[in-house]
C-alpha cells in the first residue's frame, strides 16, 4: 500500500522513501541515521581517519623492538658463553626480558602501530555500514546517491594510499633492524675476534720467551694451565715440541705429547705424535 507524501500529498511508490515529485524523504524508524546529511557527514569523518591514520617509521620501528631484543639477546649470550662473563650473561638476560615484553605487546596490539590498524578497521566497517544504509534508504536520491558514490571513492582512495604508506614504511623499518642487527653483530664478532687474537698472540709470547731461555718446564706448564684446550692450542703445542726435537730431546717430547690429553681437537695430538715419528 502506497503512503501518501506529506508535503505535496501525492501517493508514494510502495518500499520507496523519496516522493518523485517533491523529493520528500520519508524517515525510517528503524535507522537511526535518518539524515542523510549526517550520514554523509559521518562518512567524512571515518574517512578523514583513513587519512589521519597513517603508520609512520617510529610506529613501525616501535612495534619491531622486539626483533631486535632477540637478536641482542643472542649477540650477548655468545659473547659471555665465549669470555665466560657472568655480567655479559645478566645482560643478556635482561635484553631477553625486554624481548618477552615488547613481543607480549605486540600480540596484545598496544603499539601504536596495532591501534593505528584497529581504529582503520573500524572506520572502514563503520563506511561501509552507512554506504549500505545510504543506498538503502535514500539511494533513488541522486544527490545523496551522487555523494554515497564520492565518499566510497575517497573511502578507497585513502584505504590505498594507507595501505601503500603502510608497506612502504614497514619494508624501510624492517631493513633498518636488517642493518643494526647485521651492524652489531659484526662489531661484535671483530671485538671477540681482535680481543681472542690477541690473547692467543700474548699467551703465544709467552711461550716463545720461555722457549728461547730455554725454560721448556715453564713453557710446557704456561700451556698445559692457560693455553690447552683453546683456540690456536695445536700450533702453541708444535712449537714447543719441535723445540724439544731441535735439542734433541725426543723423550721429553714425547711425555709432553702424552699430557696433550685436552686440545681443543683431539685429533691434534695425533698430528703432534707424527712430529717425534
Amino acid at each position: 500500500m502506497s503512503n501518501i507524501c506529506p508535503q505535496c500529498k501525492e501517493p508514494m511508490p510502495a518500499l520507496s522513501k523519496i516522493c518523485p515529485l517533491c523529493g520528500y524523504i520519508e524517515a525510517s524508524e528503524n535507522s537511526h541515521h535518518t539524515n542523510p546529511d549526517d550520514m554523509i557527514r559521518q562518512m567524512e569523518f571515518h574517512t578523514q581517519t583513513l587519512n589521519k591514520k597513517q603508520l609512520t617509521l617510529g610506529n613501525v620501528l616501535n612495534s619491531l623492538m622486539w626483533v631486535v631484543y632477540i637478536a641482542l639477546t643472542i649477540q650477548f649470550v655468545v659473547m659471555g658463553i665465549v669470555f665466560v662473563s657472568l655480567f655479559v650473561l645478566i645482560m643478556a638476560l635482561l635484553l631477553f626480558g625486554l624481548f618477552c615484553f615488547s613481543l607480549i605487546k605486540q600480540l596484545r596490539g598496544k603499539t601504536k602501530a596495532a591501534k593505528a590498524g584497529l581504529h582503520c578497521k573500524l572506520a572502514m566497517a563503520e563506511l561501509e555500514t552507512l554506504e549500505r544504509q545510504c543506498l538503502s534508504y535514500y539511494g533513488k536520491d541522486r544527490s545523496v546517491s551522487q555523494h554515497v558514490n564520492l565518499m566510497s571513492e575517497l573511502k578507497d582512495n585513502a584505504n590505498n594510499r594507507r595501505r601503500k604508506n603502510n608497506l612502504r614504511q614497514y619494508l624501510i623499518g624492517w631493513f633498518i633492524i636488517a642493518a643494526f642487527v647485521l651492524v652489531t653483530g659484526y662489531i661484535q664478532y671483530d671485538f671477540m675476534k681482535y680481543v681472542l687474537d690477541e690473547e692467543q698472540n700474548r699467551s703465544l709470547t709467552q711461550v716463545e720467551a720461555s722457549l728461547k731461555d730455554n725454560n721448556y718446564d715453564d713453557a710446557i706448564r704456561i700451556f698445559l694451565t692457560q693455553d690447552m684446550g683453546k683456540r690456536g692450542d695445536y700450533e702453541k703445542a708444535m712449537l714447543i715440541v719441535n723445540s724439544l726435537l731441535e735439542k734433541s730431546k725426543k723423550s721429553e717430547a714425547a711425555a709432553f705429547i702424552e699430557q696433550c690429553s685436552a686440545l681443543r681437537y683431539p685429533s691434534d695430538k695425533e698430528k703432534l705424535k707424527q712430529l717425534i715419528k
